[in-house]
């Protein structure tokens, strides 16, 4: 599953810095030796701040690659830190969600083509929704019954990783697929020398309200004393507790 994505222009301040720092080499070269400390002094500056707003520029992608992860990190959390279940079948459920988001602007593209634009927010909650209903299928299915054994889930959710890997490879190919930009995510804006791209940034912007609506639940709603370790879930059967302790020396 590929997400269409514009890779964002060049910087208008980084163009100027360059042309300045061109424009400054070349008069450089020319000027009287007791202009050569100052000019010489202001291409170091410029080279310095194009340096910074590189550096600016990496971490904001790397902040939009890793909000994306930070989604899939919170899902392992929950499964593995509450639930005991080492879910191997994670990163199929993602992909559960993704193939749902493509059917469905795929669907709004053919027979409502009018509504594309809002086909991604019409998609995100129906992915939300199937990858749910097919997460209660597995755990009332098959993890209900692997509680406290951690060996087994791992195997069971590998297993089911791969027949869920296979099925979407039968059902849409092997190649991948495209998740088309809305016009409110495409292009970009600066900021201050910082290029963004719109949907990079309604990424982030998702990715953090996902986060504190989930904290909100979690704290300070019902959820969350169900979602409490229970004893068949938080203790794990340790051999070695019940062992005599070793003497030492």
């Amino acid at each position: 599953m590929r997400r269409a994505e514009e890779r964002p222009p060049s910087r208008p301040s980084s163009r100027g810095g360059r042309d300045s720092i061109t424009l400054l080499t070349t008069v450089l070269a020319t000027s009287p030796d007791a202009l050569k400390p100052q000019i010489q002094a202001a291409i170091d500056a410029l080279n310095q701040t194009q340096a910074a707003w590189s550096v600016a520029q990496n971490i904001w992608y790397g902040v939009s690659l890793g909000s994306v992860l930070l989604l899939a990190a919170i899902g392992l959390a929950i499964t593995f830190g509450v639930m005991g279940v080492i879910n191997m079948a994670h990163g199929e459920m993602v992909m559960l969600g993704a193939y749902t988001t493509f059917t469905v602007q795929e669907i709004i593209r053919r027979s409502f083509p009018a509504m594309l634009d809002w086909s991604l927010a019409i998609a995100l909650p129906l992915a939300f929704l199937v990858t749910a209903l097919i997460g209660i299928a597995i755990e009332r299915g098959i993890i209900r019954w692997l509680y406290g054994r951690a060996l087994e889930t791992l195997l069971a959710t590998w297993g089911l990783s791969l027949i869920l890997q296979q099925a979407i490879r039968t059902t849409y190919g092997p190649t991948n697929k495209e998740v088309a930009n809305p016009t409110w995510m495409s292009g970009s804006f600066d900021l201050g020398g910082l290029a963004i791209t719109w949907n990079r940034f309604w990424i982030v912007i998702f990715a953090v309200v996902v986060f504190f609506a989930l904290l909100a639940v979690l704290k300070r709603t019902r959820w969350a004393c169900r979602c409490a370790p229970s004893p068949r879930t938080a203790a794990w059967p340790r051999p070695w507790a019940s062992a005599p302790p070793s003497s030492t020396p």
